[in-house]
């Protein structure tokens, strides 16, 4: 991520990528991450989180409260996504492609194999920190994903959630670039 990365598939070239400085990142961390970017102009838009029992254990506290309070929402389940999709998407409606109505199911599935991933996470104290542990051959790869992103978005809540009465421009907060799609 740290050079242009080219999608020939798509025909796309991605620009690289660096780490952006935040008042709860330490700056040394930010310069030796900064120093490790090849790209010229490189976009910082990575958030390093350095992981340790401390701060896992926080993330999955913080994550449960904001599930517990109703702070996040997640897809209807994928057995209800096709009927949804139908009656709330006028392009679904007429795809006759496989894969792309795959594609527009795919993030319900997803969700699911998230939920399911989470619900099957064991839970133990270790030293006075929460520790979640897979079993057997089972993975948390969507669990950790989803607890940083709730992580990283606990801190910009912080930073950029006004009190009432103030205005906010929600613009600031996320920036996102149209995606380039390339007609076969």
């Amino acid at each position: 991520m740290a050079v242009v990365t080219k999608d020939d598939e798509r025909g796309v070239e991605y620009d690289a990528l660096t780490v952006f400085e935040h008042k709860s990142l330490d700056k040394a961390l930010i310069e030796e991450l900064k120093e490790k970017t090849l790209g010229l102009r490189a976009k910082p838009v990575i958030y390093p989180i350095m992981a340790s029992a401390k701060l896992n254990s926080e993330i999955a506290i913080d994550f449960r409260d904001k599930l517990q309070r109703g702070k996040i929402s997640f897809l209807i389940d994928d057995n209800d996504a096709e009927g949804y999709l139908t009656k709330n998407n006028k392009e679904y409606s007429n795809i006759n492609n496989v894969n792309l109505r795959s594609w527009y199911i795919m993030p319900y599935i997803e969700t699911g194999l998230l939920i399911n991933e989470s619900i099957m996470l064991e839970f133990s104290v270790v030293s006075g920190n929460i520790k979640l542990e897979t079993v057997g051959t089972a993975r948390k790869d969507r669990y950790t994903s989803c607890s940083y992103g709730n992580l990283f978005a606990s801190i910009l809540e912080k930073d950029y959630i006004k009190p009432k009465g103030e205005e906010f421009d929600i613009s600031k907060l996320f920036q996102f670039s149209h995606p380039q799609i390339r007609k076969r």
